[in-house]
């Protein structure tokens, strides 16, 4: 398998996975100008998710599925549970974002821009999904964002722009150190349209503009990978 083909399965795998992996489904109790879903309809959809996964993945064995199956598997699962929840979901993913601990934006005066990549720039290189249509490759799988959170969202868009510049093995080894030393998620504060920030152990941030749309699903825009400044360039 050559080096394109092996960059595309792992940004399939980050995506995808990130439909796969336990969703972090509980609302806060903290107070919020957006009332929190209905968590008994949340868990309900949740079920059902899983149920109808489990459903289409007892059509063969699961050996003899590919990964591309697999991922369309997931995909028309969340469309067919979450997308047909609306306004619930977005009443989520709203919420969702206002529970999360704030970043003051001053912190970025001392950051300054490695890269900075428009969504679309992004689509190129995840090509290669059996459903994926030219120039609106996210558009297509937006839906496999239904159902998580904020940060499960940044920290996965994260790994993916992180890759593009890297392989899979410093993927993994930072995959392992984030386990003993987090990344954060914030949202920076009172930014419109919403941004959401993930802050490394290695000290980098990497800023992401995002959007919530009309069928609940957090559909990010920009994300610029930002670097500390240099001591001489925060004098200057």
């Amino acid at each position: 398998m050559g080096e394109g083909a092996m960059q595309r399965l792992w940004f399939q795998f980050l995506l995808v996975g990130l439909c796969l992996t336990a969703c972090q489904l509980q609302a806060s109790e903290l107070p919020s100008a957006t009332q929190p879903p209905d968590q008994s309809k949340i868990t309900a959809l949740q079920t059902e998710f899983e149920q109808e996964m489990k459903m289409q993945l007892a059509q063969k064995n699961l050996d003899d599925y590919s990964f591309t199956e697999l991922s369309d598997i997931a995909l028309n699962a969340a469309k067919k549970v979450y997308g047909a929840h609306p306004q619930l979901m977005k009443q989520k993913a709203l919420f969702d974002l206002q529970q999360m601990t704030v970043l003051d934006v001053q912190i970025l005066s001392d950051y300054q821009v490695k890269e900075s990549l428009n969504i679309r720039d992004l689509e190129k290189e995840i090509s290669g999904f059996s459903q994926a249509k030219s120039g609106q490759v996210l558009e297509d799988f937006l839906p496999l964002f239904y159902g998580k959170t904020p940060g499960d969202v940044a920290l996965r868009l994260k790994q993916m722009i992180y890759l593009r510049h890297t392989g899979p093995k410093q993927v993994g080894q930072r995959a392992i150190i984030s386990q003993f030393i987090p990344d954060r998620t914030y949202r920076i504060q009172a930014s419109d349209p919403p941004q959401l920030a993930v802050k490394t152990f290695e000290e980098d941030i990497f800023l992401m503009t995002v959007q919530v749309t009309e069928s609940g699903l957090l559909k990010p825009l920009q994300v610029d990978w930002m670097q500390p400044k240099v001591a001489s360039q925060k004098s200057s």
